[in-house]
């Protein structure tokens, strides 16, 4: 095994222990560098104490391109402290980067989850500016669990479209048995049509020719959420008259492909490069002021 391989190997062990409850980031934290960005943590969107953000921003930031990351964690755990490395990669390439906290099982369950993304949005929109942001709407980032909550707010229109300037979800169930293990059930258990929490049923229920453009990334080898939910989705929103790309790295599992949000580990995969791209891609589209 190569030492690339090696390393890979063993940071992917390190995010599979955060999304089995053990926080175990500390090591990529480390690499992680602590200058060049202004970072205000702490900052409340709600009530609830798990409705609190994060905001990095570039020194001098005026007018930049806003991202806003959720995390995964089976709707049950997760802290925003763990993902300075995805705010300091993103920072690095110009972004104003908001981290929010939510509510999490057993305290919340769906759709509370999906407000908070939604709250959270609606808190950048009002706010970003305070920070450096730019108009032109946030690029929501989620992975995992955090990617269905950005999905599921988009999709249920609890954000206006004006607000978005686009959807990456990284690994995010989009077509899965709500009532199938204990995490999920603990989240859904509760709801009495599946179909209002599944995003492939939402997206094939009505048009989505109104909605953001969406990028569905996806590890060919995940055994957590199988990469055909990306392709799924992707097929659906295409259908209904939206527009959506699915993208498979191969030889890439359901946790290491977060590496490639870490700026000292981006050599790992062209995730970060194709999230900027993207955005790139969508800003032109709408007619917005190029990244710079």
């Amino acid at each position: 095994m190569t030492s690339r391989a090696v390393l890979r190997a063993a940071l992917a062990a390190v995010f599979a222990g955060l999304l089995s409850a053990c926080s175990a980031l500390g090591v990529v934290d480390a690499l992680t560098p602590t200058a060049g960005y202004v970072a205000t943590r702490g900052i409340a969107y709600g009530a609830d104490p798990r409705q609190r953000l994060d905001v990095y921003a570039p020194e001098g930031a005026a007018a930049a391109p806003v991202a806003i990351f959720w995390y995964g964690g089976s709707w049950a755990r997760g802290s925003r402290a763990d993902y300075r490395f995805v705010a300091e990669a993103l920072v690095r390439r110009g972004y104003v980067v908001v981290l929010p906290d939510y509510r999490v099982t057993p305290a919340a369950r769906f759709p509370d989850f999906v407000d908070d993304a939604a709250a959270a949005v609606e808190w950048t929109r009002a706010n970003a500016g305070a920070y450096g942001g730019g108009t032109g709407g946030a690029l929501l980032i989620g992975h995992s669990a955090g990617a269905y909550n950005a999905t599921m707010a988009v999709l249920t229109r609890r954000v206006p479209a004006a607000a978005i300037a686009g959807v990456v979800a990284i690994s995010g169930p989009a077509d899965f048995d709500p009532k199938r293990g204990r995490a999920v059930r603990a989240a859904f258990g509760h709801v009495e049509d599946d179909a209002t929490t599944q995003p492939v049923a939402l997206a094939r229920a009505r048009p989505t020719s109104d909605l953001p453009p969406f990028l569905l990334l996806h590890g060919a080898d995940d055994r957590i959420v199988g990469p055909a939910q990306s392709e799924a989705l992707a097929a659906a929103i295409r259908a209904g008259g939206g527009r959506a790309r699915a993208v498979l790295y191969p030889a890439t599992g359901h946790a290491d492909i977060m590496l490639g949000l870490s700026s000292r580990l981006a050599g790992m995969s062209s995730l970060a490069a194709d999230i900027v791209d993207f955005h790139a891609s969508a800003r032109q589209a709408a007619g917005v002021t190029p990244l710079p």
